[in-house]
C-alpha cells in the first residue's frame, strides 16, 4: 500500500547490539534488462535464492527441515537479526525502534541521541547489516551517522559543508561507506535529476568528496528521474535501488543498481519483466540477499504488492511466499525476509504488521502487531 513520505517529528536515540559481519559478497554483474522468455519460477527451489541447510543463507536447520527441501523456521531463536523500522509510539505518535526478528519481540526504542539532538529527529533511518551503525536522515535534512549505542553521533560535513539527504540513506557494514539520495550537491546547487544518489567514504582525512551513482539514470529510462531507497551490496561495492518517476513507488518504477565507484549503472530489473506487468507496474525498495539475489516488493501477478527474488546467475524472478499486499522487504543475515503485510490473518485495522518469513516464504512468524509505518526499514545483526 502507498504511503507518502512526509516530515515529521521523531525521537531518536541508539541502544547498544552486538556486532558481527556476514562477508558473502553480492552478484552485481548484470545486465540493464533481463532477457525475453526466461520464465517465471513459482516459489521453487533455486530460482528463488534458497540454500540448503548448511549453505549460504539458507536459515535455521533445525525443526524439522528436509534434505532438498525448505529449512526448518525456528521462531525462537534470537541469532537472526534485527529489524530497524517506525513504530507506532503512543507518547510521540511513532519512533524508530530495533525489533530482534523473532514473534512477538519487544521493541528496543531509540530515544534522542546526545551528539544528534541539535540536529532534528530521525525522519528515516537505517541499519547496517553488522548491526554496528544506524544512519539517519534528520527532520532538517542532515545526514547524521552513530555507533548503535548512540555513541560517537557525527553529522556529517565535507569541506565545511553539511551533506543534506532528502531520503533515506544506507551504511555499509563497518561505517565507512554510505549512500544517500539528495537533490542538491555541498555548494547547494542543483543535482542532475530530481533525485540522484551519492557515496562517501571515511577515511584517516575525514569524508570524501560525493561521488554520484546516478549520472546515467535518464540515458537508461528517459522518464526515471528518482533514485531513492538504496540498499548496499555485502561487499560494498554495489548499491541496488528504486529509479522511477516519483519518490515513491508510483510506477512505472524500476529497480537499478550502480557500482558505488561511479563508474556504471544499469536497469537489473524492469517494472515490465515480472508476470501481468503493464506499463504503470513498479518494482520498489529492493535488498541485497547474502547468496547475491536480490528482495523486492513488486505489483505484478495478482495485482497486489507481493514480494519477489531475482537471481541474477539464471536471470529470472519468482514470487517469495503466497501473501497479497505485502511491502517493503529487507533481508536478514540469515536469509530470511522481513516485510510489511497488509490486512494479515487476524488484523481488522488495515495495519501494517512485521513479518518474518523462511528465504522460500514457506513459513513465518508475525513479529509485531501493529501499524508500522511503511517508509522502508532495514535489516542487520
Amino acid at each position: 500500500m502507498l504511503r507518502l513520505q512526509m516530515h515529521r517529528t521523531v525521537p531518536f536515540a541508539l541502544l547498544a547490539f552486538l556486532a558481527g559481519c556476514s562477508s558473502s559478497n553480492a552478484n552485481s554483474d548484470v545486465t540493464k534488462e533481463p532477457d525475453a522468455g526466461t520464465g517465471v519460477t513459482d516459489g521453487a527451489i533455486g530460482p528463488d535464492g534458497y540454500v540448503p541447510p548448511g549453505g549460504d543463507s539458507g536459515g535455521s536447520s533445525e525443526g524439522g527441515g528436509t534434505e532438498g527441501g525448505p529449512p526448518g523456521f525456528d521462531a525462537g531463536s534470537q541469532d537472526g537479526g534485527h529489524v530497524l523500522a517506525d513504530f507506532p509510539s503512543g507518547s510521540s505518535g511513532e519512533e524508530w525502534a530495533r525489533v530482534a526478528a523473532i514473534a512477538s519481540a519487544p521493541l528496543d526504542a531509540i530515544p534522542a541521541g546526545p551528539n544528534a539532538g541539535s540536529t532534528g529527529p530521525a525522519q528515516w533511518a537505517a541499519l547496517s547489516r553488522d548491526g554496528a551503525y544506524i544512519v539517519t536522515t534528520t527532520d532538517n535534512g542532515n545526514l547524521v551517522i552513530m555507533d548503535s549505542d548512540g555513541s560517537n553521533g557525527q553529522v556529517i560535513s565535507i569541506g565545511g559543508q553539511q551533506v543534506s539527504s532528502n531520503g533515506r540513506a544506507a551504511v555499509a557494514a563497518g561505517g565507512k561507506l554510505i549512500v544517500y539520495p539528495t537533490n542538491s550537491d555541498l555548494s547547494g546547487n542543483k543535482t542532475p535529476h530530481a533525485t540522484d544518489l551519492y557515496a562517501i567514504t571515511n577515511s584517516a582525512s575525514g569524508w570524501s568528496t560525493p561521488v554520484l551513482l546516478t549520472g546515467d539514470m535518464t540515458t537508461l529510462a528517459a522518464a526515471d528521474t528518482f533514485a531513492h531507497d538504496v540498499s548496499i551490496s555485502y561487499d560494498g561495492t554495489s548499491v541496488v535501488f528504486d529509479c522511477g518517476i516519483s519518490s515513491d513507488q508510483e510506477g512505472p518504477q524500476d529497480t537499478c543498481t550502480a557500482k558505488t565507484d561511479g563508474s556504471g549503472m544499469s536497469i537489473l530489473v524492469s517494472h515490465s519483466f515480472g508476470p501481468g506487468a503493464n506499463d504503470t507496474s513498479y518494482t520498489h525498495m529492493p535488498d541485497y540477499a547474502p547468496d547475491g539475489t536480490v528482495v523486492f516488493e513488486a505489483d505484478w501477478s495478482s495485482g497486489n504488492e507481493q514480494i519477489w527474488r531475482y537471481t541474477p546467475s539464471t536471470n529470472a524472478v519468482a514470487v517469495i511466499g503466497n501473501f497479497d499486499d505485502d511491502n517493503s522487504p529487507c533481508v536478514l543475515p540469515d536469509g530470511r525476509v522481513a516485510s510489511l503485510w497488509l490486512n494479515a490473518p487476524g488484523d481488522s485495522n488495515s495495519d501494517h504488521w512485521l513479518k518474518v518469513m523462511s528465504p522460500d516464504g514457506s513459513s513465518y512468524v508475525i513479529v509485531e502487531q501493529v501499524d508500522t509505518d511503511d517508509i522502508g526499514q532495514s535489516c542487520g545483526l
